[in-house]
């Protein structure tokens, strides 16, 4: 947009624009809208309007193409050629079946942006050691494929009414079924990678992500920590995989899902295993974030290099990790200036100085993001969105549920010297473990399903967070008090009424609540007394084990009160003790007080 009256523009911040080099004296501005201009503005712009596809992404493609040739060795005139063809091949029908079928990913996306992921993670596959030469076009069709799927279906969601992930599946398999390559029939062609065969013929085959799942071993010890735990599974593998893959060939990674779908998890998984010439800062944006307080951040791990170049200290490589990306509020023109600022350092390699008014260059700095997208602005926009090789993070499976948290309570009961009767395997199983995990989830999905969201309960919002608090719970249990199962398991439904029950705003929630936890009870655990298990007071904390004698830094033990006499008496003297020192809080420490202070005190 060119236009010869800058007095019209009411606001820089009124257009999200570049400002471009110009021999005139009248600015030119390249916009995405003029949905803030004024009618001034708008009457008195030269308007030059390009869309997606008046460009399109062949040019990008025929560029990237070309310097492959160039920085790879073993990819020739030959095999470039087939990379054209296979771009001929199979980009238009894909994106024009996306468009055609009306499938949502999970966050809007450019047709620019997933063909410039493609190309990234072709830059990955695409090795001496994947691609020896005198590969054959069956090889670079395989590898092809496997980028297309997750660049253009990676960030497919699935909610109650469609499974976009699903339909692409279903739809690659029937398009692409008499090419060279075939996913396996089983599960979805997301599920499986590409790999050379071992027999040393050259070719390669599809094989399951489940085959490259690490396995689990429970930390124990001092400096164990329940939000260090991470349970690989054939989500957060793959994942890995592409982010591993990418973040060496500086390309930026969005990881988008729900909350409690474990994006945050896997970035830090990843992130606490970078090699030395690594570094990471990170950053968790909220509805205050803004441009002001975000630059002082973003400077904090940099050092001066020269007059206005800045970058990490030594020769180190920064990788900025932005947790909650989409939550900065937006001001009155529809900007947020925090996910400005951060596109102008990603598009022009740095930003200004407030004070002086210069541009600083920031160089050896990389960015990750993690984005709810039903929360915040629900998106970001397109010109950052586009830089990011984008993927969803999806609600995990009933099964995979099962195997995270069996995992992570059978390894904390295998680990400690617990009685037998906790320990006890039948076949390869934990069976306290697998009944708790089973009434765990049980309990889980009737409340999600009974307990809606509304305009009053807003807060009745369960995901993952609430499974992941009761078993932080179970692993509070010792083998010094805990010597039975019918502790454990008491220690369970505490745990569930504390993360579930707590949260229920009337009698009647409350109500059928209880009523859901007798019938898990019932279901898992129908060899115990259920009048017993259920016996008031049902309270586990750690001060009441508190003595005189003990040390002020001593661990105390998580443990059951059985008698709520004793409670009373324990919560009225620390009460007294309280109201010694400070000012006089004259309190009435009913029944539901009680239960309502345990948390509090653990």
């Amino acid at each position: 947009m060119r236009c010869n009256a800058a007095r019209t523009i009411i606001s820089s911040h009124g257009h999200p624009w570049y400002p471009q080099p110009c021999p005139r004296s009248d600015p030119a501005f390249t916009v995405s809208h003029l949905k803030n201009g004024s009618p001034a503005t708008v009457s008195r712009a030269g308007v030059l309007f390009l869309n997606e596809a008046d460009v399109g992404w062949q040019p990008y493609v025929q560029s990237w193409v070309d310097e492959l040739n160039q920085v790879q060795d073993h990819i020739d005139t030959k095999e470039t050629a087939w990379l054209e063809a296979l771009v001929n091949q199979y980009i238009p029908p894909t994106i024009d079946n996306i468009r055609k079928n009306k499938w949502k990913h999970i966050t809007p996306l450019m047709d620019f942006a997933m063909v410039s992921t493609l190309c990234s993670i072709l830059e990955g596959l695409l090795t001496k050691k994947n691609c020896p030469p005198g590969s054959d076009k069956d090889v670079y069709e395989a590898y092809f494929q496997y980028a297309a799927v997750w660049a253009f279906g990676g960030c497919f969601g699935a909610d109650k009414a469609n499974d976009f992930r699903k339909m692409f599946s279903e739809w690659w398999r029937a398009e692409w079924g008499k090419t060279s390559f075939k996913f396996p029939d089983e599960g979805l062609v997301f599920d499986y990678y590409v790999e050379l065969k071992s027999d040393g013929s050259g070719k390669v085959e599809g094989k399951h992500w489940k085959e490259r799942v690490p396995s689990y071993t429970h930390a124990t010890g001092e400096g164990a920590s329940f939000s260090d735990i991470v349970v690989p599974t054939m989500d957060t593998t793959r994942l890995s995989f592409l982010i591993n893959m990418l973040m060496p060939r500086q390309k930026p990674v969005m990881l988008v899902g729900a909350a409690g779908s474990a994006k945050t998890t896997i970035f830090q998984d990843n992130l606490s295993q970078l090699p030395d010439e690594l570094m990471f800062f990170a950053i968790s944006f909220n509805s205050f974030t803004n441009a002001g307080s975000l630059q002082p951040i973003l400077e904090q791990p940099l050092e001066k290099k020269t007059g206005t170049m800045f970058a990490p200290p030594g020769t180190k490589k920064l990788i900025y990790f932005i947790d909650d990306v989409n939550m900065p509020s937006p001001d009155k023109y529809g900007t947020q200036s925090a996910i400005a600022l951060l596109r102008q350092q990603i598009d022009y390699g740095g930003f200004y100085d407030l004070k002086k008014l210069t541009m600083k260059e920031i160089r050896g700095v990389q960015y990750l993001g993690a984005m709810n997208p039903t929360a915040g602005s629900f998106f970001i926009i397109d010109r950052m969105q586009r830089h990011f090789a984008t993927f969803a993070t999806l609600f995990p499976e009933n099964d995979v549920l099962y195997t995270i948290y069996y995992k992570i309570l059978a390894g904390h009961f295998a680990s400690g010297s617990f009685a037998d009767s906790i320990n006890k395997v039948v076949g390869d199983k934990n069976q306290l473990a697998n009944k708790i995990i089973g009434a765990a989830l049980m309990l889980h999905k009737l409340v999600a399903d009974a307990f809606l969201p509304t305009a009053v309960k807003f807060h009745y919002a369960w995901n993952l967070r609430e499974l992941s608090r009761i078993t932080q719970g179970m692993l509070m249990s010792s083998p010094d008090n805990y010597h039975e199962p019918f502790t454990i398991i008491r220690l369970w439904l505490h745990e569930s009424y504390r993360v579930y029950g707590d949260r229920l705003t009337d009698e009647q929630d409350a109500g059928r609540f209880n009523e859901m936890v007798l019938r898990c009870s019932k279901n898992f655990f129908e060899d115990e007394n259920q009048d017993d298990l259920h016996q008031k007071p049902l309270a586990f904390t750690k001060f009441a084990k508190w003595s005189p004698g003990m040390d002020a830094d001593e661990e105390l033990p998580y443990f059951q009160v059985a008698d709520g006499k004793k409670l009373s008496l324990i919560l009225t003297k620390k009460l007294e003790e309280y109201n010694e020192s400070n000012a006089r809080m004259d309190l009435v420490l009913f029944e539901q007080a009680r239960q309502a202070l345990l948390p509090c005190a653990s």
